[in-house]
């Protein structure tokens, strides 16, 4: 073989290798569990204009009033929120038992399946060794392991959390133990 047929034939193979780590990076970068980011803002800008009637009559000054609406919003948007960054009861089952390793130190989930959008129906309800019942994801535990030390690593060496960062930290997760390993 020629010294250009190897080098297309190895150009044609990096760009291969680039369109298909491009799809993979953007797929990941576009998960979204429901397309509802509109609804959501919507519902947002729904309560905040209610909130600013309300606080309308206050006599208070335009600082006051932003401060308070800044407040709001914040606390509005946490329990109205709609979008997460896990597709399924599946995917995030296998989350919550990730987070629930690496930050609690246990396979318990009960305090993440608590919070809003961290819900799930593929758990199980056993009873722990404290004689007390808890809930588990009821995924087996070599599907997260891998993903609990890689968040382990991002967790202590960054300090992001997927309790505060779910969309980041998942990614850059996604890309590190699906993408770069392709």
């Amino acid at each position: 073989m020629t010294d250009a047929a190897v080098k297309l034939r190895q150009s044609v193979y990096l760009l291969l290798i680039a369109l298909a780590v491009g799809n993979m990076v953007g797929r990941i970068m576009a998960v979204d569990a429901v397309d509802f980011t509109r609804l959501e803002r919507q519902r947002i800008d729904e309560r905040m204009r209610d909130y600013r009637e309300e606080i309308a009559d206050d006599d208070l000054s335009e600082a006051e009033i932003a401060d308070l609406l800044s407040r709001k919003r914040a606390d509005v948007s946490e329990k109205l929120r709609l979008t997460r960054p896990f597709l399924s009861a599946n995917d995030r089952s296998r989350w919550m038992a990730t987070r629930a390793l690496v930050e609690q130190g246990t396979f318990v989930i009960d305090d993440i399946l608590a919070e809003p959008t961290w819900d799930s129906i593929d758990i199980v309800r056993h009873k722990g060794a404290d004689g007390e019942f808890h809930f588990y994801s009821s995924k087996p535990p070599l599907t997260y392991m891998h993903m609990a030390a890689a968040y382990w690593l991002l967790n202590r060496t960054t300090g992001l959390s997927l309790a505060d960062e779910p969309y980041a930290c998942g990614r850059i997760l996604l890309v590190v133990l699906n993408v770069l390993p392709m």
